[in-house]
């Protein structure tokens, strides 16, 4: 659990992150759902795939960010193949979101890819702004 405000350069959060779903053996989204100022609400696993995939609809997404009043997200999946960077896919979905996201004023605060001895910034990648 994370008692302080969402910090996407923080050592800790990338233990979080790394430890609730780094180490899966199936792609798993977790969302981390953030209030004023990156504060930290809740966090869930709102996706369960196979091995290299995750369904998520960007409905499911943002009605529970409206439900939840969050004013921003950060999204982590794993990567079981231990391959810590963006697929096409990736890629794409992120755009989609971002999007997305922009339009319902909720922050795109970053999209994490993560493996058991890397975590990739989707946002430091230069993926989106």
């Amino acid at each position: 659990m994370i008692s302080r405000a969402v910090d996407i350069s923080d050592p800790a959060l990338a233990g979080y992150v790394r430890d609730r779903i780094g180490f899966c053996s199936e792609e798993r989204l977790l969302v981390i759902f953030c209030g004023p100022a990156n504060s930290y609400l809740l966090d869930e696993e709102m996706g369960i795939g196979g091995p290299d995939t995750v369904r998520l609809t960007s409905a499911s997404l943002f009605r529970r960010a409206l439900t939840v009043g969050a004013q921003g997200i950060l999204l982590a999946h794993n990567h079981p193949s231990g391959v810590c960077s963006p697929s096409e896919a990736d890629k794409r979905a992120t755009d989609e979101l971002a999007g997305l996201a922009d339009k319902l004023q909720i922050a795109l605060l970053d999209h994490l890819i993560v493996t058991p001895s890397k975590i990739y910034s989707m946002r430091a990648g230069g993926h989106f702004q």
